[in-house]
């Protein structure tokens, strides 16, 4: 179980620090059941933190194989790919479209194009980070 700091409540999550990590104000991540960042050297304050929680699979409940995140922002991008990577994640599925009418829904985060060598896409995490 992680500590309380990084399973902070819902309110917690819609306060000015945690502002620019939401795409809404109203859709917050539950602290019982967020997927929390791993913590890195040098990371910022907030750098824990992503909009994404674990659901139970209605076959196999208490396995955290799906997990549910919001479209993410150009400020996010780096946190959702440390999510899929941290969580081993096999398959990413988007149900919206990067723009709905007007609105902005999600920002493109997967490359145009990637060769053999970038295809662990961790170029696009921290050109620091070397995953195996």
């Amino acid at each position: 179980m992680q500590s309380k700091n990084h399973r902070d409540s819902r309110e917690e999550f819609a306060t000015s620090s945690y502002y620019e990590y939401n795409r809404y104000t109203d859709i917050l991540p539950y602290g019982e059941t967020r997927v929390v960042l791993q913590k890195r050297p040098g990371d910022e304050t907030n750098d824990h933190y992503i909009n994404a929680n674990y659901i139970d699979s209605a076959l196999e409940k208490g396995d955290k194989k799906i997990i549910a995140s919001q479209g993410p922002l150009p400020q996010t991008i780096r946190h959702f790919w440390r999510m899929v990577i941290q969580e081993d994640v096999k398959m990413i599925v988007t149900t919206c479209n990067l723009v709905e009418g007007t609105r902005r829904k999600c920002e493109k985060f997967w490359p145009d194009t990637c060769s053999k060598t970038e295809s662990n896409f961790s170029h696009l995490i921290d050109p620091e980070i070397t995953v195996t």
